[in-house]
């Protein structure tokens, strides 16, 4: 039958002519768009961690494209970061992802960080589930004291969606930020 095994291709955006350090997956569009934007401008550290492509996870769909990566031809010792939506789905998403890659998945733990100071862009969620295993091997990439916080918050049906943080957040909380001004 000639057959072989082929992977949901993805979309991304890769600077050009740059070798590849780290990668960022993106749960949702205009976040995708805003950091897009930000490293067409050339802004792409944060906390030390050099963006070299960026992938727009569409949601769920990453969890059944995530392999694609072997397609592109990144190299195995490259970081994989990602960054979704602080709610039981997006942290669902992130682990099904892991799960679906031999490659080490780890939060982008700034964000979410960043994204817990943004606590007046509160949401409620419906219909999600609680993966128990999911939330501890998310959590387990954070410190105890802000788990501690983070934990309740959700218990209680609260999320934080991405987009709280938008493109001026983002280039204010850019490496070398204060240096540019």
């Amino acid at each position: 039958m000639y057959c072989y095994q082929t992977f949901e291709p993805f979309f991304y955006f890769q600077r050009p002519n740059e070798s590849i350090e780290n990668i960022l997956i993106i749960e949702n569009k205009d976040t995708f768009f805003s950091l897009k934007k930000l490293l067409q401008d050339n802004v792409r550290v944060w906390n030390g961690i050099n963006i070299s492509i960026l992938i727009y996870g569409e949601g769920n769909k990453i969890t059944k494209s995530i392999q694609y990566i072997e397609e592109i031809g990144i190299e195995k010792n490259v970081p994989i970061y990602y960054f979704g939506d602080l709610d039981p789905e997006g942290i669902a998403i992130y682990n099904r992802a892991n799960e679906r890659t031999e490659r080490d998945l780890l939060p982008f733990t700034m964000f979410y960080k960043e994204l817990w100071e943004c606590k007046h862009n509160k949401k409620k969620w419906k219909n999600q589930s609680w993966n128990t295993e999911a939330i501890s091997n998310f959590f387990s990439y954070f410190d105890n004291s802000w788990t501690n916080q983070v934990i309740p918050f959700l218990e209680k049906r609260n999320y934080l969606p991405q987009e709280a943080l938008n493109i001026e957040l983002l280039r204010r909380l850019s490496d070398g930020y204060n240096e540019a001004i």
